[in-house]
């Protein structure tokens, strides 16, 4: 799951958001799934 989140993120030329600490610290792929699916789901909804 974590090389998935690298590409989509680099994709999307956001890669180095992924060094932040909200998402680096324990718990922090929590914080990740849930940006991403709620953003995933907000732009197909546009």
């Amino acid at each position: 799951m974590n090389g998935e989140i690298r590409v989509i993120y680099n994709d999307l030329a956001r890669y180095e958001e992924l060094a932040h600490p909200k998402y680096t610290d324990t718990g922090g792929i929590f914080d990740i799934m849930a940006v991403t699916v709620i953003r995933t789901h907000l732009m197909e909804a546009a």
